[in-house]
């Protein structure tokens, strides 16, 4: 799983970007809290990560 972080980060993603988008693979669709839970970041944290992958155009928000 290093790995693939390591990867998503050498494309120009955070380190919390990377983890938060791979939980999103495992885990989609997810809620925020459900996000920060499976990645390990905090969740004062996860929905600013979130909302920089979907102004990026790696991730979608769906319902609300």
């Amino acid at each position: 799983m290093s790995k693939l972080i390591e990867l998503l980060q050498h494309f120009g993603l955070s380190a919390n970007a990377a983890k938060a988008y791979v939980a999103l693979l495992k885990y989609s669709p997810a809620t925020g809290y459900e996000i920060s839970s499976q990645s390990g970041i905090p969740r004062s944290a996860i929905y600013s990560i979130l909302n920089r992958l979907e102004t990026i155009g790696i991730v979608n928000s769906v319902g609300e």
